[in-house]
């Protein structure tokens, strides 16, 4: 494969993380906005970004692809079908494996809490 394609191929994923990770702000603040009636600076960050989206996203491009290009770890699905049962599967495992993750992390090293979910249910140690 030519550089040129690594690179093209590092750039979409590249603006996908920024794009998802800008949708995935404007989507928490409209939400807390209609909620609350106020703007509420959630992030950890000063941009106005939510890196979590971003990260999920993209992993879910590299690891599955879409359903009509699958990646070299789908490819062997050949069923549509089952391929869609895959990708909704992996969009609520990958996401919430991340979330708990970047939660500890967060929690235990810098000693910072990005949330806490301990009054929902099914939560694990509140991420």
């Amino acid at each position: 494969m030519k550089l040129q394609n690594y690179v093209n191929k590092f750039l979409n994923l590249f603006l996908s993380f920024f794009t998802f990770s800008l949708l995935g702000w404007i989507y928490e603040t409209l939400l807390f906005y209609v909620l609350y009636g106020a703007y509420y600076d959630r992030g950890y960050l000063s941009l106005p970004l939510c890196p979590i989206y971003g990260t999920t996203i993209t992993l879910m491009f590299i690891l599955l692809g879409t359903i009509d290009k699958p990646s070299t770890f789908t490819k062997f699905i050949k069923n549509k079908k089952i391929r869609k049962i895959v990708y909704l599967s992996t969009s609520f495992i990958l996401p919430t494996t991340v979330e708990y993750i970047v939660g500890y992390y967060f929690d235990k090293y810098k000693q910072i809490r990005l949330w806490d979910y301990s009054y929902m249910p099914f939560n694990i140690n509140g991420y």
